[in-house]
């Protein structure tokens, strides 16, 4: 068969070159099933690439929160998908350009991009306040995240 149980009974190696071989699956429920091998490689690469996913997307979370909370200048900010990749979108409070703010959210943008622990593409956008049907235009119904502004 395509596994093997170490001598401690705890390790179980799923071998790749026992390709078409069966692996018994027991569950806490009893209710036992197989898989090939080949089909239970592919299901623990994608757990484990599902797990790195989720600490990359819960970092970027963090790291956009930590952002907003530094600023008084934002009247809202989100996290949403546009044309398949993640836009974290700023609304300012001033219609009035900030170079001091614009500088600031373009260190953030290469900051992003050259974070090598996120992994991920994430477009910038700012734009001045404007009206809920204006700023919906922007945003995902199937995504969106809105972050709280710890001023103001």
């Amino acid at each position: 068969m395509g596994s093997r149980v170490s001598a401690e009974g705890r390790v179980i190696q799923l071998d790749a070159s026992r390709k078409g071989g069966l692996v018994t699956v027991t569950p806490e429920d009893e209710n036992r099933f197989n898989l090939r091998v080949e089909e239970a490689i592919a299901a623990c690469q994608k757990w484990v690439d599902d797990r790195q996913a989720r600490r990359r997307f819960d970092l970027l979370l963090t790291r956009l929160q930590d952002w907003v909370l530094q600023r008084g200048d934002l009247r809202d900010a989100y996290l949403t998908m546009r044309d398949g990749g993640f836009v974290f979108l700023t609304v300012r409070k001033e219609a009035a350009y900030d170079a001091k703010f614009e500088d600031e959210l373009t260190t953030l943008d290469v900051e992003l991009a050259h974070d090598q622990d996120l992994r991920c593409e994430v477009d910038v956008l700012a734009m001045p306040p404007a009206s809920d049907a204006a700023l919906q235009s922007f945003l995902s119904p199937g995504l969106t995240l809105r972050f709280k502004s710890g001023q103001g």
